[in-house]
């Protein structure tokens, strides 16, 4: 076990209504405070590539099993931005759960960005987290009924693709501002394949967004699959039999919508924030059920709330 790399500096949080802007993106290093209670840098090689991710083991674990999560940062983002900014760890001493934060590969060699394959044929990345999973449960007692994959944009496109591909280890996944594919110039779309069994999905997404774009105009405009192309593909493949149950804040700002009795007792669940950016959010609800203005929960809770619920 390695001590953590560097802290990212230029995390920033901002509050816009009920959304809180979380910068999860590239930014300058500088020598941090020193690792956090349980965590770790690691590597792993797999598919010729070294792989790197930090890992959280929680406060309190014992000789039981525990749940899996594994989060995934957005484009130009990596790991350590995601923990610093998602707040997992410390949910995680309290679930008593194990959080990996993988980094994706650079785009251009060693200087480019870091990113996700969340679509194509490019395989990499699949079975990186494939590895990964068996690597922290060869190593840790991992609960393989219960692991959980959430992601922020990129991420988030990447966590669809994990839930599709690897549909026999996923237990549910979250994603937060993320595309389930993309079109080409021609129309054409490239998405994810149909998963081998039904996976139960949380989504949010700010109607506001401006990178992945909420609408159909405006995803066009970008080259993404719009919001309601990932709910109702999860609908189909979950067999979801009814429209899903709507749900409004008691100031009109965040809806949620619920699809359940799906097949295998899977559900699928989706916040929209009217006044949302290209955001991880701050909410107000009292619960999954009931949203109002009196108490906060960030959407670390509410993905939490929602994967912790559900075996596989």
């Amino acid at each position: 076990m390695r001590a953590r790399a560097p802290r990212c500096s230029a995390l920033a949080m901002a509050a816009t209504g009920l959304a809180a802007v979380v910068s999860l993106g590239a930014c300058h290093h500088r020598p941090g405070p020193g690792p956090a209670h349980g965590s770790s840098f690691e590597t792993l090689r797999t598919g010729g590539h070294r792989r790197t991710y930090a890992l959280h083991l929680p406060a309190r674990a014992g000789n039981a099993p525990v749940p899996l999560l594994i989060v995934l940062h957005g484009f130009g983002g990596n790991g350590l931005d995601m923990e610093d900014g998602t707040h997992f760890s410390q949910l995680a001493d309290t679930a008593n759960a194990i959080v990996a934060y993988p980094d994706g590969l650079r785009t251009y060699g060693f200087a480019g960005p870091r990113h996700w394959s969340s679509s194509g044929s490019d395989e990499t990345d699949v079975e990186f987290i494939r590895a990964l999973i068996d690597e922290i449960a060869k190593h840790h007692r991992v609960d393989s009924h219960r692991i959980y994959v959430t992601g922020f944009s990129n991420g988030a496109s990447m966590a669809y693709r994990i839930a599709a591909e690897l549909a026999d280890r996923i237990a549910a996944i979250g994603a937060v501002a993320g595309a389930i594919g993309r079109r080409d110039d021609r129309g054409r779309a490239t998405t994810i394949r149909a998963p081998s069994r039904p996976v139960p999905v949380v989504a949010m997404h700010g109607v506001l967004d401006d990178r992945v774009a909420y609408g159909d105009s405006a995803s066009a405009r970008r080259g993404v699959l719009p919001v309601a192309a990932a709910m109702a593909f999860w609908r189909e493949q979950d067999h979801c039999p009814t429209p899903p149950l709507r749900e409004i804040s008691h100031d009109g700002n965040v809806v949620a919508e619920r699809s359940t009795g799906c097949a295998e007792s899977t559900d699928v669940l989706y916040y929209s924030v009217q006044d949302g950016a290209h955001t991880w959010f701050m909410l107000h609800p009292d619960s999954l059920g009931s949203i109002s203005a009196r108490h906060d929960f960030t959407a670390t809770d509410l993905v939490w709330a929602f994967l912790s619920a559900h075996r596989r």
